[in-house]
């Protein structure tokens, strides 16, 4: 049978709407009688908030409504569950909402912002993961600056006998490598416009790259079930994994509702790149056992990252146990520090975690079973050792 896309120039189905400037993206969209956000964000990296009046900001004109941590019902949101929306005591890193302002023009917002009025205590900050490993670190967390996996602060993965394969090596090689944190810069800021509809039902036109995901999120912040939250979405003005996490959709859903109005919050440039999602810096240690013709025959390694993203970490050690094309026995160790609580998937790498996540089911060590799993995921033949 001929092949009917592979080989052959397709047209983009949506290129025409783009290069004519039709194409509509989140920030084009506009309600009558629509409300506009502005945060109150913190000034610092870490401390505690002692004081947050807003009763000024309330009186401001042009003000709809003020929303602090103590006026939601939920509080809580991001892949690990563990992100508060509005910050309630204390806070992480600078750039955590304290408060948001719904009014009538972003000027209005913004002018009932400086209004508001508040006392933090200043704690110490640990910006470096390998520092914030050790024991007597300024805790980021108060259960502690690394994620657990059962009763370790690691995650290790055994593959085959490590140290038979040092044996065979003629040659041991020993390195450290530091990835820096990288910034997705997409072109188009966080934003985001929640419509109230008739029902107790809402609509948000959203440039998230997770609709579905980010669907049952906002159902539980909400507390609605899925058939009255409505997202209107898949045209992204640039993402590359940024928009992986809830920005703005959960604060002009929750504006919306309570106000009854429709609500718009984009994010300026400024704030994007400052207090977006990020793609985590990464410590990589290898020890690697070397044949003379080059083959690598074992390796240990131990993998640190500044963030919190188990999936993506879990993925960046297989791939990294299996370099090249040749039988490799390996173990490795995944010890995330918790130093942001935003970070994420950058594309141009997940390509590659996935092409050698998918390399490490076919060429496995002598003496394994092979299993073919098309999915990218790791197979039976891989001992995953998390007691």
């Amino acid at each position: 049978m001929a092949l009917q896309v592979v080989g052959s120039r397709v047209k983009r189905y949506d290129g025409l709407a783009h290069v004519t400037g039709e194409t509509k993206f989140a920030d084009d969209w506009y309600a009558p009688n629509q409300l506009y956000i502005k945060a109150l964000r913190t000034p610092v990296h870490k401390g505690r908030i002692k004081k947050l009046d807003t009763s000024e900001a309330e009186k401001a004109p042009g003000v709809a409504c003020v929303l602090t941590a103590k006026d939601l019902k939920v509080n809580i949101f991001g892949w690990g569950g563990d992100q508060p929306i509005l910050a309630a005591e204390s806070f992480r890193h600078e750039g955590e909402l304290m408060a948001v302002v719904a009014a009538e023009s972003e000027d209005a917002a913004w002018e009932a912002v400086q209004k508001i009025k508040y006392e933090i205590e200043e704690e110490t900050p640990v910006f470096d993961m390998l520092e914030a490993v050790k024991p007597d670190a300024p805790k980021v967390r108060p259960e502690g600056n690394l994620h657990m996996w059962g009763n370790r602060p690691y995650r290790q993965i055994v593959f085959g006998d490590i140290e038979a394969g040092f044996k065979k090596a003629d040659t041991i090689v020993e390195s450290e490598y530091h990835h820096g944190s990288a910034k997705h810069a997409q072109l188009e800021p966080h934003v985001s416009l929640a419509v109230p509809e008739a029902g107790g039902k809402i609509t948000i036109h959203t440039c998230s790259q997770c609709l579905h995901f980010h669907l049952g999120a906002l159902c539980g912040i909400f507390g609605l079930p899925m058939n009255k939250v409505h997202l209107v979405g898949g045209t992204v003005g640039g993402g590359f994994g940024s928009k992986n996490d809830i920005h703005t959709d959960h604060i002009t859903g929750i504006v919306a509702l309570k106000t009854g109005r429709p609500a718009k919050w984009r994010w300026t440039r400024e704030e994007d790149l400052k207090y977006s999602s990020n793609h985590g810096a990464w410590h990589m240690w290898f020890k690697d056992g070397v044949t003379k013709d080059g083959a690598i025959v074992a390796r240990r390694q131990e993998l640190s990252r500044s963030g919190r993203v188990p999936f993506a970490q879990s993925l960046r050690g297989r791939q990294a146990l299996l370099p090249g094309d040749r039988p490799v026995l390996g173990s490795e160790r995944l010890r995330p520090g918790l130093l942001r609580p935003h970070q994420q998937a950058a594309r141009q790498l997940d390509a590659r975690v996935r092409h050698h996540a998918f390399q490490l089911c076919h060429r496995i060590a002598d003496g394994q079973d092979r299993r073919d799993d098309r999915h990218g995921q790791v197979g039976d033949s891989v001992q995953e050792c998390l007691s």
